[in-house]
């Protein structure tokens, strides 16, 4: 390791990544996060090096909402290459925002102001990206970390995590537009065209994941764990209750609202009983929201059509605050 950085301990980990809290001797004893990462042992759609790659590239911009990269290099001990990227410190992401903000009642207790600045700022990281060709893939509230304590005014929104992330035109040639990887995203978070096997998604994959985020800003209760609104004890490890959940909540689509899957077999050959009496409207989903949300953003945001859903762009207009 670089003798700049001291390593002050662990801060996390994944199933491919190592992160270390370290303080930076060059710049003033500043906070940083080493990310470390075996290359060689990652699988697609994990790529470490491609995550320095696209973090580099940003440099030239500098997206207000978009984590930094500060330095990277690779060690090699004749048996492994280590990659370590540095990146600025965070001390909070939105799901422990959220709750922090879980009243003694289990009250959602985050401003609405601070809502609906939290949806500007992650409509504004996701216009970035996908103005340039990526699509982030992993849209959750781990993944979207604050400055500061997160309440302050002056507290931002960052995006983390690009690992696997896609970038146009064939993601570095390892990725056709056509034939995307489908095992992306997390948990309840993933968008149905991924649980149906539609590869050639675009980049409103990622506003599904908004959608799910919007509901738990906005919802009249923050639950301890801060989930999306289609979590339940099995859909958070299976895609076909996940599918059920999204259906019970949603309602079920057909090919006329969805034709993206007008010729997906496994969509034809499944036959969907939903309870009416439990689908939950939006004003259900997300009580504490506007009439806007709750008719121009939520039901564009939450469809499983993704050619109807909204764009960054479309979102960053409709959040845009009334003077």
């Amino acid at each position: 390791m670089s003798a700049r950085y001291i390593k002050q301990g662990p801060a996390g980990s994944s199933i491919y990544a190592d992160v270390f809290r370290a303080v930076d001797t060059l710049s003033d004893n500043r906070v940083v996060a080493l990310k470390t990462t075996l290359p060689d042992e990652l699988r697609p759609p994990h790529d470490a090096l491609k995550e320095a790659t696209l973090l580099r590239s940003f440099l030239v911009d500098r997206p207000a909402h978009i984590t930094e990269l500060l330095d990277d290099w690779i060690e090699d001990d004749g048996l492994d290459q280590q990659l370590t990227i540095v990146l600025p410190f965070y001390e909070i992401d939105l799901q422990t925002l959220l709750k922090h903000h879980r009243g003694p009642d289990g009250a959602n207790t985050l401003p609405i102001a601070r809502a609906d600045r939290i949806m500007r700022e992650l409509a504004d990281a996701l216009y970035f990206l996908h103005g340039h060709g990526v699509i982030h893939r992993d849209i959750k509230p781990t993944n979207l970390m604050f400055t500061g304590t997160g309440t302050a005014a002056t507290s931002q929104l960052k995006v983390i995590d690009f690992d696997i992330a896609w970038l146009a035109p064939d993601n570095y040639g390892k990725e056709p537009a056509d034939q995307k990887i489908t095992d992306v995203g997390s948990g309840t978070y993933r968008a149905p065209e991924l649980l149906f096997g539609i590869d050639d998604y675009g980049a409103r994959l990622d506003m599904w994941a908004v959608g799910c985020i919007a509901c738990q800003l906005y919802a009249e209760e923050s639950p301890v764990s801060a989930v999306s609104p289609f979590h339940n004890d099995n859909s958070k490890s299976s895609d076909i209750a996940l599918i059920g959940a999204i259906f019970e909540t949603l309602g079920a689509p057909t090919t006329e609202t969805w034709p993206e899957v007008a010729a997906v077999e496994s969509f034809q050959h499944m036959q969907f009983r939903v309870d009416p009496a439990r689908k939950r409207s939006f004003e259900q989903l997300a009580p504490r929201a506007t009439a806007v949300m709750h008719t121009q953003v939520l039901p564009r945001l939450l469809c499983c059509s993704e050619s109807a859903r909204l764009t960054a762009a479309e979102l960053l207009e409709l959040m845009e605050p009334v003077e």
